[in-house]
């Protein structure tokens, strides 16, 4: 179920940023790779404690590394949606990683949502488990398509189908999945949203008005 994982910026592991490339691409240049996931990963820990602290501090590293155009344009856009998801999960009194996990899908921030709702799967149990190991799938499916995988993407699509439909009690924060299921039998380029149940606020269907861009790169 793993998508590649690098760390962010300080580790030994993580190859130091260059600008080779003016275009951010994930899936062809190690830089935006190690961007992408590092900052996915802190977001996905910021959830255990409602702070958005951690991916903040990743973000202040990779400032202070010599990007591209397009890395940096990337930084600065994933920084105002992490602090608009944060601040509309930390609104909800149901507030959980899955529903967090929701608004991400409704912004199309599927690697986002993987990496989410992995960490909440890896401490499930039963039949809670396995639904979630469906969701991981589902944003799985999407991740391939960005990647121009449609035959990977079509057969993990027909796996997260399965998984979802057997499973889908266990999924009571979403009140459509009989829309992602369809959605999925077709793997569409672009998904159906994702609608928590309850009638919470979704990032995406109830925007917050207009994004206050985040305090990146420090001002001297």
């Amino acid at each position: 179920m793993r998508l590649p994982i690098k760390n962010d910026p300080g580790s030994s592991k993580t190859a130091s940023p260059t600008a080779d490339s003016e275009k951010f691409a994930p899936f062809a240049d190690r830089t935006s790779r190690d961007l992408r996931n590092g900052l996915s990963v802190a977001f996905a820990r910021a959830l255990d404690t409602g702070r958005p602290d951690g991916y903040h501090q990743v973000a202040r590293r990779w400032w202070a590394c010599t990007l591209s155009a397009g890395c940096r344009h990337y930084l600065e856009n994933r920084l105002a949606l992490y602090d608009r998801v944060m601040a509309a999960w930390t609104a909800r009194l149901d507030s959980s990683p899955t529903t967090a996990a929701l608004e991400l899908w409704n912004l199309g921030l599927f690697f986002e949502v993987h990496e989410v709702v992995e960490r909440v799967w890896r401490v499930a149990r039963g039949g809670r488990r396995e639904a979630l190991k469906g969701l991981v799938q589902a944003a799985g499916v999407y991740v391939h398509l960005e990647a121009a995988r449609p035959e990977s993407a079509a057969r993990l699509a027909a796996r997260a189908a399965q998984q979802l439909d057997r499973w889908r009690k266990y999924l009571p924060e979403i009140s459509n999945l009989e829309e992602l299921l369809e959605a999925l039998a077709a793997h569409p380029a672009v998904p159906c949203r994702l609608a928590a149940a309850g009638g919470g606020p979704s990032a995406a269907l109830h925007p917050r008005g207009p994004q206050s861009k985040p305090e990146y790169p420090p001002q001297a």
